[in-house]
């Protein structure tokens, strides 16, 4: 017998994928998602890795993130950092609401850190 409806995209690579295409389309620039920085037709191509995707609750909620990104182009490194973001809040409820709403903070907070860094590598060598 069920005992709750669960709705998940748990792919926390996809969440912060698409925070970073949607803060860069924000900031006026064309998104378009390739397989690989090679196939990118010669556009810089930020890439990188999630190191860090988590979420815990014990007397506070909170969720982490710390990814490793780069800007290639033409397969030269032009810019590289490291990143982290989190988000926390006092438990009361673990519902799933609470915890999206945790993770949207978590991603906010990490666009609005680590996002700013890459502007101006990208305005450099970028096609608006």
């Amino acid at each position: 017998m069920p005992t709750a409806s669960v709705h998940a995209n748990q792919d926390p690579v996809t969440w912060v994928n698409e925070a970073i295409a949607r803060a860069l389309a924000g900031y006026g620039f064309r998104v378009e998602k390739v397989e690989t920085a090679a196939s990118a037709g010669g556009l810089p191509t930020v890439t990188g890795s999630l190191r860090r995707a988590s979420g815990g609750m014990y007397w506070n909620m909170d969720a982490h993130i710390a990814t490793d990104l780069m800007i290639e182009q033409n397969g030269q490194n032009f810019f590289s950092q490291q990143c982290e973001a989190e988000s926390s809040q006092t438990a009361v409820t673990a519902s799933a609401a609470s915890y999206q709403e945790l993770f949207q903070a978590a991603i906010d907070e990490y666009v609005k850190k680590c996002l700013p860094p890459l502007i101006p590598t990208l305005q450099e060598h970028a096609e608006r």
